[in-house]
């Protein structure tokens, strides 16, 4: 009596292809989603710019009775201006990463997954290719625009700032300098890493 085992079988170049453009159609729907949520968190922060403005000018007009406020004191309530937008940017900066991340996969693996089934033909998904290398018009413009939307969280965590007349006459003071600086370099230093440094990892 024999047996017979039973080999697996060799997916075909079309069952491949089938594969690769399914996962390629998945991953830009995941960027395109990313994107969406960018948008809807630079909505959030200008409502709240808006909504602090308003609440800024009717408190320095006086018309809010019992609260005294005065631009360039040094106010209490003014130390937490920053902690929405600086979460904000926090989630803002994660859904960079991500697109960035789906983008790597699909320049780097997938992309070259197809080429190499296909025989190495450049033509195959050449928008992703001349979006990123090619002599796009607005290449330049879109490169300077995705650091500019950082400006919606950066610009109010500078807000405390404008307190200039502090005395350091205690660690409590100091530590309140250190803490106005750190939450806007933060946000600067994830503006940096996400707009400059992390796109290159795409095209290493």
């Amino acid at each position: 009596m024999t047996s017979s085992s039973s080999s697996p079988s060799v997916p075909s170049l079309s069952d491949l292809l089938t594969a690769h453009t399914a996962e390629y159609s998945a991953l830009r729907g995941e960027v395109c989603a990313f994107h969406n949520v960018e948008g809807q968190i630079i909505a959030i922060a200008i409502t709240l710019i808006s909504a602090l403005t308003a609440f800024l000018s009717v408190i320095l007009g006086g018309q809010i009775k019992g609260l005294q406020f005065e631009y360039g004191k040094d106010n209490a309530f003014i130390h937490f201006i920053p902690l929405p937008f600086v979460a904000l940017g926090l989630v803002f900066a994660y859904t960079q990463v991500r697109i960035v991340q789906a983008a790597a996969y699909l320049n780097r693996t997938l992309r070259s997954h197809v080429l190499s089934l296909l025989g190495d033909r450049p033509e195959i998904w050449n928008w992703e290719e001349f979006r990123r290398h090619g002599q796009s018009p607005v290449r330049s413009l879109a490169t300077s625009l995705n650091s500019v939307r950082w400006l919606f969280f950066i610009a109010p965590s500078l807000y405390p700032l404008t307190a200039w007349d502090r005395t350091f006459s205690n660690v409590g003071a100091v530590l309140t300098v250190v803490w106005d600086l750190a939450l806007p370099l933060l946000l600067i230093g994830l503006a940096y890493w996400t707009s400059l440094i992390l796109p290159k990892k795409v095209l290493a």
